[in-house]
């Protein structure tokens, strides 16, 4: 079901996917990530942070599939700490 899902999101994949070919991890990695960027999807996850269970995983994740210009929102993220400081 994970591959169908990624290749509802890449034609190529899709193709790749319908001819029966071999689809490496790689590209569907590639495809989630290009969806996840779209919020088409939301990659869920567990673990505990209590226990130190999946936390690592949660990294990888957020590394893997979130938009490095996406996660710090329309501005700079230095500039919510200046408003901050400079109050005075």
């Amino acid at each position: 079901e994970l591959v169908e899902t990624a290749a509802e999101f890449d034609d190529e994949l899709m193709n790749d996917y319908l001819e029966g070919k071999e689809i490496s991890l790689e590209r569907i990695l590639a495809a989630l990530r290009k969806a996840t960027i779209a919020e088409k999807i939301v990659p869920i996850l567990c673990g505990s942070a209590f226990k130190n269970r999946g936390v690592q995983t949660l990294l990888d994740c957020i590394v893997d599939f979130v938009d490095s210009n996406s996660a710090a929102g329309s501005g700079s993220s230095s500039a919510g700490l200046d408003s901050l400081t400079s109050s005075g």
